[in-house]
């Protein structure tokens, strides 16, 4: 039986202008997968991180992205 996915991302931090965001490390992300790993939680769930380009989508392909993968949780 399938894993339910657990999806965690780093939203990019806008600049002002209309340069594209650059240098936004998904850190938070990876400590959450590390501390569900050390706690046993991916013998239940699937837990991916959502990495670049995923923070270079704009908010519509963002959203698409998530919603391709259909997770169970979005974190």
């Amino acid at each position: 039986m399938a894993r339910p996915l657990a999806l965690l991302l780093q939203l990019p931090i806008p600049l002002p202008g209309i340069q594209p965001v650059r240098g936004n490390v998904p850190l938070a992300a990876g400590y959450l997968k590390l501390f569900a790993r050390r706690r046993g939680l991916e013998q239940a769930w699937q837990i991916d991180i959502l990495l670049p380009p995923g923070q270079y989508l704009g908010d519509r392909g963002l959203v698409e992205e998530i919603l391709g993968r259909r997770p169970a949780l979005v974190g």
